[in-house]
């Protein structure tokens, strides 16, 4: 990745105290390793090409 990870501990840190979220230490491990996953895939979009004219849909179908 271009771009260098968060420091994810100390960003679990700072969310779970602005939600006031008491995180149990035995989930710790699997909030972090999700964070992980969400920024890898946020990199593979940010890193994606757009065209100009590109704009967000207004309703997705499936």
């Amino acid at each position: 990745m271009a771009s260098k990870l968060p420091d994810f501990d100390q960003w679990i840190d700072a969310m779970a105290a602005i939600v006031r979220l008491e995180l149990a230490p035995e989930y710790r491990a699997g909030v972090k390793a999700n964070l992980k996953t969400a920024a890898k895939m946020a990199a593979l979009l940010d890193k994606t090409p757009l065209k100009d004219h590109a704009e967000a849909a207004p309703v997705y179908r499936v």
